[in-house]
């Protein structure tokens, strides 16, 4: 059974929104206090930069929509400065906990530039100012990044699929950004009609988030990876069933069910198709090993 929206305006007032609340705490995704409407999103309880956001139910039938506004937009990048914007947030974050990685990371690489690739850019509203990214890689074009380093089992591999990478929010961003760049994958998938996301975590941490969120092990738990584009690092390789998320989550009563496919967040646009950012029109078959981390 589908978990029915919440009637209550205030978490205070609604044990499932405090249920929310506590999800996205313990994902690392949301802290305590940003939960109420959609899950996350009503004016009163957001910061600063999000207060003149709206959250509203509208009827579609016999179901109910709720409607959100965001402080920031997210959206694939548009042009060149985009992109550069997008590095820009890279750098800051990875090389805030690796700062020999920032300059490696602020330049835009040869997978962002590639048929299939699409990169994400999160804008302040008031500011203008990138505060959020990730890439998105579709097997539509050749193999994806992780496959020059593991063969990926038949059952993923002979499916529609893309990669995550380069998912970055910088310190002291919006609470939310990190969760709506997750839907926003949810979402790209559903448009590009993939029915797997493929992700490899390094850090205990993130493996425990990821699977929360319904990632499995696609080598089981002890199956550890390295991964060529980033130096050898042993990963561990997670997938996520797309299409199957919205019912399994439902029968689940998944905790963010009504964040993620119950609430239209107009700032969220995932486009039909990627976005040409001077990409070349074919896949260069064997492409070399890019220096990153994912």
């Amino acid at each position: 059974m589908v978990p029915e929206g919440p009637e209550s305006v205030h978490p205070a007032a609604d044990a499932a929104l405090r249920e929310v609340l506590h999800c996205g705490h313990i994902l690392g995704l949301v802290p305590m206090r940003a939960a109420a409407g959609c899950g996350l999103c009503l004016p009163y309880d957001l910061p600063a930069t999000m207060r003149a956001g709206v959250t509203r139910q509208e009827s579609l039938g016999d179901a109910t929509m709720n409607r959100c506004t965001l402080g920031f937009t997210l959206r694939p990048v548009a042009c060149r400065q985009d992109l550069l914007d997008a590095c820009a947030v890279r750098a800051q974050a990875y090389g805030h906990h690796l700062p020999e990685l920032g300059a490696a990371l602020a330049e835009p690489d040869e997978l962002d530039r590639f048929k299939g690739t699409t990169v994400f850019l999160c804008r302040e509203k008031g500011s203008g100012r990138a505060v959020g990214t990730m890439r998105i890689q579709t097997n539509a074009a050749g193999p994806l990044l992780i496959e020059d380093s593991v063969a990926l089992p038949p059952w993923l591999a002979g499916s529609p699929r893309a990669e995550v990478t380069r998912l970055a929010v910088p310190v002291g961003s919006d609470p939310l950004t990190r969760l709506c760049l997750w839907k926003a994958s949810y979402l790209f998938c559903v448009a590009h009609e993939l029915d797997w996301m493929v992700i490899g975590a390094r850090s205990e941490a993130l493996i425990r988030n990821y699977r929360r969120l319904g990632f499995v092990d696609v080598f089981g738990p002890e199956g550890l990876m390295p991964l060529a584009h980033t130096g050898g690092v042993l990963h561990r390789i997670m997938a996520f069933d797309a299409a199957s998320a919205k019912r399994v989550w439902g029968e689940l009563r998944h905790p963010l069910y009504t964040f993620m496919f119950e609430t239209e967040h107009v700032d969220i646009q995932v486009g039909q198709r990627p976005v040409p950012v001077g990409r070349p029109e074919v896949w260069s078959v064997g492409h070399p090993l890019r220096p990153a981390i994912a």
